[in-house]
């Protein structure tokens, strides 16, 4: 069996609490062919979709050894991941997808591969992946490889990548103060922190059987920017010790609602609340019931600033529309 990398769970919004966790699985047709220099995308269901707490694709280049992935959103019953662009040079992929149900029991499928063609019609009857041409992807990386981009796949559309090595080992390089721009998660790859999200891809699809992903859903971001601009969360995950920097990716419903569990290879933290025009409040609360806090900031042009509790942990931070 191949070696299963050590990356960092995607953030996913989730059902209330009070839904029992059941053995999930996936119901995904195996793509046999990808086209280069185009954003390809992979679909799946998950059953009982209300036991789903967080799904990826795990991907690399075919016979790397070097695994990434990426947050697969939901839309509607299914949800979709979108890989960054494989270059023309790149002969074929390997993937699998992976589903996390609430009570932390994972399933995966079996690893496949998929050629990297230059157009549908050199796809020989398999099975095409649905593309788009314009993305931004947010990647993570297996443990001690801290490059951004993964051999044989294109720059261009990554906004941040992280590795959970470059997390634990590089605190005081985490990023400043401060807002986060757009199209960014936290500044330097130590400052991913365990939590990441894969943006919906821009612009119309085509060579695809699947429909445009709309982009209208607003996502935050929030930094910690009190020194040393991050909080321990070790108590959430018993023999796991680690520290966020921000929590990223924060997507409200159209009622400015939000649920969120973020984590740091086991879900650890959960996040809900609501945001306004002029408020951004949420509650803070380990998995686990050991901790809870609060966020509490107010501002105006979806930029807010305030301050955190967690525990005896207390601070300055700021909130940021993407």
């Amino acid at each position: 069996m191949k070696d299963r990398p050590l990356l960092h769970f995607a953030i996913l919004t989730l059902a209330p609490f009070g839904v029992d966790a059941q053995t999930l699985t996936i119901d995904h047709r195996p793509v046999g062919c990808v086209v280069a220099e185009r954003f390809p995308r992979f679909d799946a269901r998950f059953a009982p979709g209300e036991s789903v707490a967080v799904a990826r694709v795990l991907f690399r280049a075919e016979k790397s050894d070097q695994w990434w992935s990426v947050a697969m959103k939901a839309e509607g019953p299914s949800y979709f991941g979108v890989l960054p662009k494989p270059k023309k040079t790149l002969k074929a992929l390997e993937y699998y997808l992976e589903v996390t149900d609430k009570a932390l029991a994972t399933t995966r499928t079996a690893d496949y591969t998929a050629s990297v063609v230059e157009g549908s019609g050199a796809c020989s009857g398999k099975l095409l992946a649905g593309s788009v041409g314009s993305a931004a992807v947010l990647l993570q990386g297996p443990a001690g490889i801290i490059a951004a981009v993964p051999v044989g796949f294109a720059s261009s559309g990554i906004v941040a990548a992280g590795s959970s090595s470059a997390t634990a080992a590089s605190g005081s390089a985490a990023a400043g103060g401060g807002g986060i721009g757009a199209g960014v998660l936290l500044a330097g790859a130590a400052a991913a922190a365990g939590v990441a999200v894969a943006v919906a891809p821009k612009g119309d699809s085509s060579n695809s059987s699947t429909p445009p992903v709309s982009t209208q859903t607003p996502v935050y971001d929030v930094a910690f920017v009190s020194a040393p601009q991050r909080i321990d969360v070790s108590v959430c995950a018993s023999g796991v010790a680690t520290s966020f920097t921000g929590l990223a990716g924060i997507a409200p419903d159209s009622g400015g609602n939000f649920n969120e569990l973020h984590s740091q290879l086991t879900p650890i933290l959960r996040v809900a609340g609501q945001v306004t025009s002029t408020t951004f409040q949420a509650t803070l609360t380990c998995a686990n019931g050991a901790q809870s806090g609060s966020i509490s900031a107010t501002g105006t042009n979806n930029s807010y600033s305030g301050t955190f509790v967690f525990g005896s942990q207390q601070g300055q931070v700021t909130v940021v529309k993407r």
